[in-house]
């Protein structure tokens, strides 16, 4: 099995993400953030700006987990992340 986050804030990470899950031999689940400018009240234009922001706050961790082992776990230390 495989389970992991992505964003569109990181496209590489995400399509990288992508095409492992396509590929694994049985259960596979990725969610994905993304960006909702009505729903958030944002710019369109701002999005990935917005989705790069979630994740290097912390506030939307990237990682992988195969077969019930932690794997690529990006979560940003206090104080080492954007200031929003």
């Amino acid at each position: 099995p495989y389970v992991a986050t992505a964003s569109i804030g990181n496209p590489f990470d995400f399509i990288r993400k992508m095409k492992k899950a396509a590929k694994v031999d049985g259960p596979a689940f990725v969610q994905v953030q993304c960006t909702c400018p009505t729903g958030w009240k944002s710019p369109l234009e701002k999005g990935v700006e917005i989705a790069k922001l979630a994740i290097e706050t912390g506030v939307w961790p990237l990682f992988e987990i195969e077969n019930g082992d932690l794997w690529n776990i990006k979560i940003q230390a206090p104080g080492g992340g954007a200031k929003v």
